[in-house]
């Protein structure tokens, strides 16, 4: 039995995944505390607030 192996589709699915996970895990944070995700700004503060109540209040 013979294997064979495509060396060109194998290397060019691997340069593809490493440029998409490149381009993904590019986050830093700024000196105000914000977080620039791929272009876009964000607060480290949450934006939604919560508050538990009990059903008598």
């Amino acid at each position: 039995m013979r294997i064979k192996f495509h060396y060109k589709t194998f290397f060019s699915a691997l340069l593809s995944a490493g440029l998409l996970y490149s381009a993904v895990a590019s986050a830093d944070i700024l000196d105000g505390g914000e977080i620039q995700f791929m272009g876009f700004v964000t607060d480290e503060a949450p934006k939604w607030t919560w508050q538990v109540v009990s059903p008598d209040q």
